[in-house]
């Protein structure tokens, strides 16, 4: 059982996949459906750590178009 989040980016489309398997000696996990509720946090700061890689990438891409000396090459 697994669930799939797709956010949009600046560079990148993103998506997180989260599975559920049961553990080695059962044949199927205990749940009826996938518990999005409980995984809402960590989809939170999966968009968070996105936002942030996407705003770091967008720094050293300005920076990168900046010379030597400080003038701007764009």
């Amino acid at each position: 059982m697994q669930n799939t989040w797709h956010f949009r980016g600046a560079y990148a489309n993103w998506t997180m996949t989260i599975a559920i398997a049961p553990p080695d000696h059962l044949d199927r996990a205990d749940l009826d459906e996938f518990p999005v509720r409980q995984f809402d946090n960590l989809c939170r700061q999966f968009h968070d750590a996105v936002n942030l890689y996407e705003s770091l990438r967008y720094q050293d891409d300005r920076a990168a178009r900046v010379g030597i000396y400080g003038s701007r090459m764009y």
